[in-house]
């Protein structure tokens, strides 16, 4: 079975992460600096963006550029 990583912008509801951790590894981001997300992507599956969060169109560039086929 393939076992995603999924990175949140922010922290969300237990019962959220509870059902998003059967299907997949969860990780944090350390900082919402542009730089810094680029450097944590490297090696996930999704993003999930709550309020405090957004995709700059560098972070997109480098998601559709380097993205796992």
């Amino acid at each position: 079975m393939v076992r995603y990583r999924v990175l949140l912008y922010e922290d969300m509801h237990e019962a959220g992460k509870a059902l998003l951790s059967e299907k997949a590894e969860i990780l944090f981001a350390r900082s919402l600096e542009e730089d810094s997300l680029i450097k944590e992507v490297k090696e996930i599956n999704g993003i999930i963006i709550w309020a405090n969060g957004e995709v700059s169109r560098r972070l997109m560039a480098w998601l559709i550029q380097n993205i796992r086929r």
